[in-house]
């Protein structure tokens, strides 16, 4: 089973994942770091496709300028104890919708 979005330490919780509204394209990532120590963590987001950049922005959507390392559909964010981080996530081409089909 494919997963919609993985934070590969249980430390960070996924707040928000939704299409940017506001000063820009692109998909809003909003991570919290929940046990007050400071954390580096991989994202990946096998929906959107092969990322093309990854962006740090305020909680009101606006960039501050700080690009984030990108692997493929992989970023990597790092969060001080108990904080907020927000990304701006450019994605190429979406993957397609699985198909399910009866056997």
């Amino acid at each position: 089973a494919a997963s919609f979005v993985e934070v590969e330490q249980p430390n960070v919780a996924l707040s928000t994942c939704k299409p940017a509204e506001i000063n820009g394209t692109g998909y809003i990532v909003r991570l919290v770091e929940t046990q007050g120590r400071t954390t580096t963590t991989s994202v990946r987001l096998p929906f959107a496709g092969t990322l093309s950049g990854v962006e740090e922005t305020s909680l009101l959507e606006v960039s501050t300028g700080q690009k984030l390392a990108v692997t493929n559909d992989t970023f990597q964010v790092t969060l001080p104890p108990f904080g907020i981080k927000t990304v701006r996530v450019h994605a190429g081409p979406a993957l397609p919708p699985p198909t399910i089909t009866k056997s």
